[in-house]
């Protein structure tokens, strides 16, 4: 079995709010003697090693840097006390993993088929299990298994802390309908801890000739079921199921925090709203209108009383608003009003 370059995950996946338990605090649980730090994501130890990729600030983030597994935690000389013969070993990442994986049958979640037929997608859920004594674990391993050999790829994998929060597990979503592309989410379970104002989970494209990820997030469909509106890296970003990113904006008021997104009837344009904070209290809400193919932006409406959390643009010159009370409104977009 060989792997696709893998994105790293956190115990429960941190990348999306999720508490980790890291191979330090195994050693600290063991010691009492430091803080959790994060667990990277490893391969089983009869595979070679998956591979991982940091997010680049600009560009949707691809997955290209390597992983290697955590070599055994090794406490540092504190002269407290000498180690004794009951004192258990700290084990490292794969063995966390090769212990849940022997501890049960993996539960097999629905398959996800490309639409040529050539690919199968499918996870692999190990339920938690105890380790050494010292805490449960989960693990979770997404494969890609060609129709014609039966040969099988490491999509990606989780190892999870199971006494956490946050967003976690793996989970297949669609296909392209050209089958280039597949999408899956590693949040199918949860949100992230102390979560407040709006957040979409991440969905990852995977480019199936070239091993290549893209990292997105769900966001809304057009019309036509073609494109994919999503807020990635501050940028409002358009992208073809089919063929990948078409264009991105920057958000069209500095500072300000995402809070929904429409698409036109037409498929032409975008709505979204912007809060001038993350939390309530909310001093501004701005109302933007973005159209391609040119990416032009210009900012609608900027209001403080009220203060609007969610739209919907579902007539050609309509766009419908909700406020912080629930109030709904609408924005004449031809006159460019609002009014109850």
């Amino acid at each position: 079995m060989r792997y696709y370059p893998s994105a790293k995950r956190l115990g429960r996946n941190l990348g999306v709010g999720q508490q980790a338990l890291s191979l330090s605090l195994l050693l600290c649980l063991a010691l009492a003697a430091c803080q959790a730090q994060p667990i990277a994501t490893v391969a089983v130890a009869t595979d070679p090693p998956a591979t991982a990729s940091a997010i680049p600030s600009s560009t949707p983030a691809t997955v290209s840097a390597t992983l290697t597994s955590l070599p055994p935690a090794t406490p540092s000389a504190t002269g407290t006390r000498p180690p004794t013969a009951t004192d258990t070993p700290t084990p490292n990442a794969t063995q966390l993993v090769e212990t849940v994986v022997a501890a049960a049958t993996p539960q097999q979640a629905r398959a996800s088929v490309s639409p040529d037929g050539r690919w199968r997608a499918q996870v692999e859920i190990y339920a938690c299990a105890n380790v050494a004594g010292i805490d449960n674990f989960g693990f979770e391993r997404m494969t890609l298994t060609e129709a014609s050999t039966g040969q099988a790829e490491v999509v990606d994998t989780q190892l999870m802390y199971c006494g956490g929060l946050g967003a976690y597990g793996l989970k297949a979503l669609f296909w392209s309908p050209n089958s280039r592309y597949f999408y899956y989410t590693p949040a199918r379970e949860g949100q992230p801890d102390g979560l407040c104002g709006y957040w979409a989970r991440p969905v990852i494209a995977l480019e199936v000739a070239s091993g290549k990820k893209t990292q997105l997030a769900d966001g809304p469909r057009s019309p036509d079921g073609t494109m994919l509106a999503a807020w990635v890296d501050m940028d409002i970003v358009v992208w073809s199921l089919n063929e990948g990113e078409m264009g991105r904006a920057p958000l069209a008021v500095d500072g300000a925090i995402l809070q929904g997104l429409a698409w036109a009837p037409d498929g032409h344009s975008l709505a979204y709203l912007l809060w001038s904070a993350y939390c309530f209290p909310v001093d501004k809400t701005y109302l933007v209108r973005l159209d391609r193919p040119t990416f032009k932006q210009t900012v609608l409406l900027e209001t403080q009383t009220p203060t609007f959390s969610s739209l919907a643009w579902d007539a050609p010159n309509r766009i419908r608003l909700v406020d912080n009370a629930g109030g709904q409104w609408q924005y004449d977009v031809t006159r460019g009003a609002v009014g109850p």
